[in-house]
């Protein structure tokens, strides 16, 4: 039995680690018999973990060793029930590894590390179509592919590896196989459609790529083109046969091809080729010759613009639809003419009103006619009004009106100007002294405002002759353009029913133009500058040589002889010519503010006005040295006296503490008396005095007004002082002399042309008046008063030489224009006023120092301020003059 059982027992033994260990101690045989090793993947890729597992079938915890760096590594295994376990993270490399326990050793296990199979480097080639005229594009490293529909794309690919295949995958499922030698690959396709697309690349080790980049596929639709009308920009009236310049601009991303003109009027489009380009941008022009249209016809117009893609077939845009209306403007002119008659005859009618106001109240004042006469003035402002009014809407029909010249229009808009002026500073300063009972100079101010409506009664009269004198010019230059266009007709020789239509309505115009012309010139010669009419050149103009020529010229077309026809075309068209040098040359030498040399004579005005500004400023520099000195010296004796008052001023302030108004009027009578302005603190206390109902308080005021009668009046100048101020009064009478020699010869030009505002003469004219105040103050020492007048002389003419610049700018930028009518194509505009509706202007007295006494810091903060606020000059002069006078 022993020896039966022994072999049983030996293998048992066998079986167990010690005893294997014994027996085989230097062989690996004894743990790889007991360990059961598993490897998750023994063949993977860069950056991959590796999960290797080990059971045992003995009672033992391996461990692990692993070659990292060329160096072998001792890590522990991990245990989770009956597995351990070893993870190898993110592996780089290849790794060799084994297991061991105590002075044992398992076999030597392998994990093969390789690169995932990518792109290194994408070259994308781009072949546009053809018809873009772009050449290819090359991007390197540049994926994502945007270009325009049907472009060739060739896309080029250096790899990592060597690769077994690849192929381009889309978004939509499709896949196009890569052509491949060696590490390079090369495929190319049409782009359609916006997409996505990835390249997916096999390994010869059995690898592929894993998360292939997305790369964008962008296809960029061939845009519309755009096209815009640059002018005209807005719906037209336009005479017949008048010729629209039209000037436009087309672009496209890749080329602008066909451009039409498309113009319906009747219910029927049509479609007329303008230009063919091969540019992504043009600006270009066509003309519309209006003569292929009949009056009253609406025709409503557009441009369009093809592009050149062959690829998806041309596209084209429209521009903005326009219109225009072909029209006579014979109703819209004989509108505008018989504005002008109906406003000359309410100017003159106006002025025979104030003429006999004048002879009826003003000359025979009495008071018990006064609500008569304030009722009057209202009339009158209402007429004023209304007559205002019409100018507004004659030079609103004169803009549309092509027959109305630019300088007339502008002598309108002078008229209007004038007319408010009229207005609002003499009717309103009429009525106003009427309403205050102010009857002093109401004669003067009567003769004022007839002088004025007889100024504007005379022009407005002649610029209505000057304005049917260009009537005629107009007239001229059509018959001369409709003899142009019959004679180009005749020449044709392209004979059909609408070019005998388009003859017969010719024949008309002309007839009718050279009529008009005719009745202007001989039969309402009182209408037409004397100056136009009674030169010889005009008297002596043959009519009936036209008429005759026309008419045989009719006689030969009526008899089919075109060759003779086409003669007296040509014969009529320089007879035309010929009158037309002839009308042209008599208006040259009608007198008017353009070709008179107006602009130059009022630039000798202006520097007259600068050298008496110039002088008035440095009188008025003198007279305020004498009136620092004066305030000086009533500072100096009044302080003396100040004690004597001063405790009942302060009395007043404390009971006057609820009462602001008054409180205000004592406290700058109390600063007065302190500055040495001993009549100011009198005249307000006075004030006081009847304003105060408080018996208490009054008498307090009482008591003031008692101590300041009490004040001498000091002589401020000494003889030799006075003798000084009387030579300024002398300067100040032969400048007040310049002055009034420069108001009438303003005024002569004012008699010529509305051009240069009524206010020129009106504010020259107070200059004078303020020069005169200055000049009797100065000689009786009253330097406050005369500094003041000085002040205002400066700012009326400061003013009028803005408004004379202004003029100056108007003669210069219009004299080079006035052959030009208002029209052509004139955009409709809102009309309005000066500028300065609203604002009296006037010289304003500024206050006293002593009315606001601001600290340094808050003076300085303020004179900055008003200064950026961009007054004019004349402004900014008095303001700085202000803060100079707060500081001393």
């Amino acid at each position: 039995f022993k020896l039966f059982i022994l072999p049983f027992v030996f293998l048992i033994l066998l079986n167990t680690f010690s005893f294997k260990r014994i027996l085989f101690p230097f062989s690996t045989y004894f743990l790889d018999s007991v360990l059961k090793v598993e490897v998750s993947n023994n063949k993977v890729l860069k950056g991959d973990d590796v999960i290797v597992s080990v059971y045992s079938k003995e009672d033992i915890y391996p461990g692990i060793l692993y070659k990292a760096e060329g160096k072998w590594m001792k890590d522990k295994l991990k245990k989770e029930n009956e597995r351990f376990f070893y993870v190898f993270k993110n592996l780089k490399e290849d790794v060799d590894f084994r297991f061991f326990y105590k002075d044992n050793f398992s076999k030597i296990y392998s994990i093969r590390v390789f690169d995932e199979p990518e792109v290194l480097k994408i070259i994308t080639e781009i072949n546009y179509p053809s018809y873009t005229g772009k050449g290819k594009e090359v991007f390197e490293n540049k994926g994502d592919i945007r270009a325009i529909k049907g472009s060739l794309i060739k896309l080029k690919f250096l790899f990592n590896v060597y690769p077994l295949k690849a192929y381009v995958q889309f978004e939509n499922g499709k896949r196009n196989p890569i052509n491949l030698y060696g590490k390079n690959g090369e495929i190319e396709f049409i782009l359609r459609e916006s997409s996505y697309y990835s390249v997916v690349v096999f390994s010869k080790d059995g690898f592929k790529t894993r998360n292939p980049v997305k790369y964008r596929v962008e296809v960029l639709e061939d845009s519309f083109p755009k096209v815009e009308v640059i002018s005209p920009k807005m719906n037209l009236r336009v005479r017949r046969g008048e010729k629209i310049p039209v000037i436009f601009e087309a672009e496209d991303d890749f080329g602008v091809e066909d451009v039409y003109f498309v113009f319906r009027f009747d219910g029927k489009e049509r479609k007329v080729f303008v230009n063919r380009f091969s540019k992504s941008k043009v600006l270009s022009n066509f003309t519309i010759d209006t003569f292929d249209f009949n009056e009253g016809e609406n025709v409503f117009w557009k441009i369009v613009v093809y592009d050149n893609d062959t690829v998806s077939g041309p596209k084209f845009s429209e521009s903005r639809i326009f219109e225009f209306e072909v029209t006579s403007f014979k109703d819209l002119h004989k509108d505008v003419q018989e504005l002008e008659k109906e406003i000359n005859q309410e100017i003159f009618e106006q002025l025979s009103r104030e003429m006999d106001f004048k002879d009826k109240y003003i000359l025979n004042f009495d008071t018990n006619n006064l609500k008569e006469m304030i009722s009057k003035r209202k009339e009158f402002e209402d007429y004023l009004l209304r007559l205002d009014e019409k100018l507004e809407k004659l030079l609103t029909k004169m803009e549309e009106d092509p027959y109305v010249n630019l300088n007339v229009y502008n002598e309108y808009r002078g008229l209007k100007d004038s007319i408010e002026f009229l207005r609002k500073r003499k009717y309103e300063s009429f009525r106003k002294k009427l309403e205050k009972g102010e009857f002093e100079n109401l004669k003067e101010f009567s003769d004022e405002i007839i002088q004025e409506l007889e100024r504007l009664s005379v022009l407005s009269e002649d610029i209505n002759r000057v304005s049917n004198m260009n009537d005629i010019i107009e007239d001229s230059n059509d018959l001369l353009e409709r003899a142009e266009l019959l004679k180009d007709f005749l020449e044709n020789k392209k004979w059909d029913d609408e070019i005998r239509k388009k003859l017969k309505d010719l024949f008309r115009e002309i007839e009718d133009l050279l009529s008009s012309i005719m009745d202007s010139i001989k039969n309402m010669p009182q209408e037409l500058p004397e100056e136009f009419v009674n030169q010889e050149s005009i008297k002596k103009i043959d009519f009936s040589s036209i008429e005759n020529n026309i008419s045989k010229l009719k006689d030969a077309l009526k008899s089919g002889n075109l060759e003779e026809a086409l003669e007296y075309a040509k014969n009529l068209l320089e007879r035309i010519r010929k009158m037309m040098e002839v009308i042209e040359e008599a208006k040259s030498k009608v007198p008017t503010p353009f070709n008179q040399g107006y602009s130059d004579s009022l630039r000798k005005e202006v520097d007259e006005i600068d050298n008496i500004i110039s002088e008035e400023e440095k009188l008025r520099d003198e007279t305020e040295r004498f009136e620092v000195l004066r305030r000086k010296r009533g500072f100096e004796e009044s302080k003396k006296q100040l004690e004597l008052i001063d405790e009942d001023f302060r009395n007043l302030l404390n009971k006057l503490r609820k009462d602001w108004r008054n409180r205000r009027k004592a406290e700058i009578s109390y600063k007065s008396l302190k500055s040495g302005d001993y009549f100011k603190s009198m005249s307000l206390i006075d004030e006081l005095r009847r304003d105060i109902r408080d018996r208490k308080v009054r008498e307090i005021v009482d008591n003031i007004l008692k101590k300041l009668e009490n004040f001498e009046e000091k002589g401020y100048f000494e003889e030799d002082e006075k003798n000084v101020i009387k030579e300024i009064a002398t300067k100040q009478s032969e400048i007040k002399s310049k002055t009034d020699k420069l108001r009438k010869k303003i005024l002569e030009y004012l008699r010529k042309t509305f051009l240069i505002p009524g206010e020129v003469g009106d504010n020259l004219k107070k200059a004078v008046i303020s020069m005169d105040d200055a000049e009797e103050s100065l000689n009786v020492f009253k330097t406050k008063k005369a500094l003041n007048k000085e002040n205002e002389a400066i700012y009326y003419l400061k003013r009028t030489r803005e408004l004379l610049e202004d003029s100056i700018n108007k003669l210069n930028s219009l004299g080079s224009q006035g052959k030009r009518s208002t029209s052509g194509f004139i955009q409709r505009k809102i009309v309005g006023g000066s500028g300065r509706i609203g604002v009296r202007e006037g010289y304003v007295e500024l206050p006293e120092p002593e009315e606001f006494k601001p600290d340094e810091r808050l003076l300085r903060l303020i004179r900055e301020r008003f200064l950026r606020r961009g007054f004019p000059e004349n402004y900014k002069d008095i303001i700085k003059r202000y803060f100079q006078k707060i500081q001393e």
